[in-house]
């Protein structure tokens, strides 16, 4: 395997295999940054996601087995690699942006079929065979716990190549119901 390392040291923009998204994950993409009718299943990361990094796990309504990964970067993790969009005392100025990932999946669809499970399970400490029935279980919560762990291992570059730029205005928007 390269060196996918970034100018930073980090492994976050490695970009493994594939043909890119599909056109249909395009469009469910883009519904969920319209903000299509959604529930909230369950949060991601700390308690509070715009500061640390974490994000939501929302189904659309009426998508029956559809779900989206909302992923925020964090501005914490924002400081440390951009310092000259904060103030003196570490709070985001005016219009800062901070990367969401948006990743649509659904339950039985294979989201990680270009990874390698075994290197994956081993960083993580489970076995090849736990990881892969988390990636086929019906509960949204056990599939994103695995897609966590597929995406801490190769970076999420690979499951949202284009992770939208949104100031904390407009995330709160689209998502501050939740994030409250």
């Amino acid at each position: 395997m390269s060196d996918c390392r970034n100018t930073r040291g980090q492994f976050a923009r490695c970009r493994v295999g594939g043909r890119g998204p599909s056109p249909g994950r395009r469009a469910r993409v883009g519904r969920a940054a319209r903000g299509a009718a959604r529930k909230l299943i369950g949060r991601l990361g700390d308690v509070n996601a715009l500061d640390y990094g974490g994000g939501l796990i929302l189904q659309p309504y009426g998508s029956g087995d559809e779900f989206h990964i909302v992923r925020f970067e964090g501005w914490e993790t924002r400081q440390q690699y951009r310092p000259g969009e904060f103030n003196s005392w570490g709070d985001p100025k005016p219009g800062a942006k901070m990367e969401v990932s948006i990743v649509p999946f659904a339950i039985g669809e294979d989201v990680a079929s270009w990874a390698d499970l075994k290197e994956v399970s081993r960083s993580i400490g489970v076995s090849k065979g736990d990881l892969s029935r988390r990636l086929r279980s019906k509960d949204p919560r056990e599939v994103v716990g695995a897609i966590e762990a597929v995406a801490g291992y190769y970076g999420w570059i690979n499951f949202d190549e284009y992770p939208k730029e949104m100031t904390r205005t407009e995330i709160n928007k689209h998502w501050g119901r939740w994030l409250r």
